[in-house]
């Protein structure tokens, strides 16, 4: 499981049409990067959590740093800073 909160608490994954189409686009470019599935992701405004398992078996443990390594992350960071016009690096 990945729970993250967004920089300094800001609610920067507000519900709006660009900002769902851009979590789930890292979601899964992230997923396809690393070979892993999600299974259960949910977004609040300033958090989200999301529960994901190997490809390779119906109920897999992904290790943490194979999860840090799908940069999901630093994905979705590079799409808010970029529909909110901030540097967030």
């Amino acid at each position: 499981m990945i729970a993250r909160r967004c920089t300094q608490r800001q609610f920067l994954l507000r519900p709006d049409e660009p900002t769902n189409a851009a979590f789930t686009y890292c979601l899964i470019e992230a997923a396809q990067r690393c070979q892993i599935k999600v299974l259960l992701t949910c977004a609040m405004s300033n958090h989200h959590h999301t529960v994901i398992s190997a490809k390779s078996t119906p109920v897999g443990r992904v290790r943490p740093q194979a999860a840090q390594r799908c940069q999901i992350e630093v994905l979705l960071t590079c799409a808010m800073s970029n529909h909110h016009h901030t540097d967030q690096r």
